[in-house]
């Protein structure tokens, strides 16, 4: 584990600094928190993918690009939910709590294992996938 964040509550590997990026993680996971409350509208969420999309540390910079060019709203919005709810929760922040997002409607996915799947598949065959197990359930049917 790394360097507390806030007092006892350590910092997740993935969310620490790397030499690859100018902005950490806690930074991409602060932005796109403030992009979704602010806006919370897809365009939005594309604009700041785009906008760091080189910013990042490499492995997420695939991703990134990815999401900046992703044209389905529902899937943006979720992605980036799914960014911040996970940084949320691995630091204590209201674990289990959505994340709100005003005026934005989201998909709900399905749950395994009573945790919400994440997303997961290349682009054109994403779908729903668990992360304990190896369970998956079609993109489309769910919400």
């Amino acid at each position: 584990m790394g360097k507390a964040a806030l007092p006892g509550v350590p910092l997740p590997r993935w969310l620490m600094n790397t030499r690859t990026m100018e902005l950490n993680s806690l930074d991409v996971v602060l932005a796109m928190a403030l992009v979704l409350q602010v806006h919370g509208t897809a365009e939005a969420v594309r604009q700041l993918a785009g906008r760091i999309r080189d910013k990042v540390c490499m492995e997420h910079r695939p991703k990134m690009r990815a999401l900046a060019r992703l044209q389905n709203d529902e899937l943006v919005l979720q992605t980036a939910l799914n960014i911040v709810q996970r940084a949320t929760d691995a630091l204590g922040i209201h674990p289990g709590t959505p994340f709100p997002i005003p005026g934005a409607r989201l998909v709900e996915p399905p749950r395994c294992h009573d945790k919400p799947m994440r997303l997961a598949g290349p682009a054109g065959a994403r779908h729903w996938a668990c992360s304990c197990c190896t369970n998956t359930a079609p993109l489309e049917g769910s919400g």
